[in-house]
Formats: structure tokens, C-alpha cells, sequence
């Protein structure tokens, strides 16, 4: 039962996590979006900075997450932009309008990011994965004590043994979305940065 709540609370991080990667790839869309309406060269210097951090993200920020390890580079491309987004000045009432939504956007995408960053360091703890391992291997030695013909305690101790490890199994894939081959894909920011960014 507690093997079972286990793998349905991974799956439910793991399927939440998937969501706040939708959740910044649309943020930073419609971001681009936004500063789509600003004057040159603000417009164009604006664009840049947001395909650039696209561009980590895919290039350099998913590899890193699979392989386990700390993205860079992604924090200095958001500061970049917001130092460049806060130093235009609006010379005309549309212009700010159009920059106090670019800001409340921009505060929104930060968001996002934040929430996607703090899901890829979540993890089951190691006193966890301690009782799930001595509890499997509690339950196959009491398997082994009940008084069955050989054929059916084969039968019987196999198909627990396979149904343990498949969950287990389940479990250790799903535990850190963003790692290893069954690892969250990047499809949402990709589908962005054809559609939206052009690119």
C-alpha cells in the first residue's frame, strides 16, 4: 500500500512538473509577444535577450538537467533582459501601457522559471528509498516462509518479485523529472521557439 501511495505521489510531481515547463515556455511566448510592440532598437534588443535564453534552455540548460547537473548561464540572460527591459523609458501613453503589461508579464515568466527551477532539485529523501527497499525485501522474505507446492511458490514468488520491481523501477525513473532518458522533454519550449520566436 505505501509502495503504492509512493508511486502515485511521484507521478503527480512528475506530471506537476511537466505543467511548469508549459507554464514558461507560454509565459515566455507571450512575453515575446509583448515586446514585440516596443520602438526599435528596444524591440529588437529585447527579442534577442528572450531567443538567447530560449536558446539556452534548449541547447544548454535540458542536456545538463538529464545529466544531473546545474544548468548555467540561464539567471545572467534573465538579468540581462530585465536590466534592458526597465531602462526604456515610454514616451507616449500606448508606449506605457504596452510597458507596464511587458513588466507584469516578464514578472509572471519569473515566476515560472522559479517554480520549473525549484521542481528540478525535488526528490524522494534517501530514508525513503530506505524503507521501500527493506520493506520489498521484507515482503519477498515473508513470501518465502508460506508452505507452497514449488510450481505455485515459483508462480507466486515471480510474479511479486516483477510487480515490485517494475514499481520500484517506476518510481526511480519518475523521482527526478528532469534526469535520465525517461526525463521530461523540453517539446513545449521547442514548439515556442519554432512557432512563436521563428526560429
Amino acid at each position: 500500500m505505501l509502495l503504492g501511495l509512493i508511486t502515485a505521489a511521484t507521478y503527480e510531481s512528475y506530471d506537476t512538473a511537466q505543467s511548469l515547463v508549459a507554464d514558461e515556455a507560454a509565459s515566455l511566448g507571450t512575453l515575446y509577444r509583448e515586446v514585440s510592440a516596443y520602438p526599435e532598437p528596444q524591440r529588437s534588443l529585447l527579442q534577442k535577450d528572450l531567443v538567447d535564453y530560449a536558446d539556452n534552455v534548449l541547447t544548454e540548460a535540458w542536456p545538463a538537467l538529464r545529466e544531473g547537473r546545474e544548468p548555467m548561464g540561464g539567471t545572467a540572460l534573465v538579468t540581462r533582459f530585465q536590466v534592458n527591459l526597465l531602462a526604456f523609458e515610454p514616451k507616449t501613453t500606448a508606449q506605457e501601457i504596452v510597458h507596464a503589461a511587458t513588466i507584469e508579464q516578464f514578472a509572471r515568466f519569473d515566476s515560472d522559471r522559479r517554480h520549473r527551477i525549484n521542481a528540478t532539485a525535488g526528490g524522494m529523501p534517501d530514508v525513503l528509498w530506505w524503507v521501500i527497499l527493506v520493506g520489498g525485501a521484507i515482503n519477498v522474505v515473508l513470501l518465502c516462509m508460506f508452505s507452497l507446492n514449488r510450481d505455485a511458490h515459483l508462480l507466486l514468488g515471480g510474479l511479486f518479485a516483477f510487480f515490485l520491481g517494475a514499481m520500484i523501477f517506476l518510481i526511480a525513473a519518475m523521482d527526478y523529472p528532469f534526469r535520465g532518458d525517461l526525463s521530461i522533454s523540453p517539446d513545449p519550449f521547442e514548439s515556442m521557439y519554432i512557432n512563436v520566436m521563428g526560429r
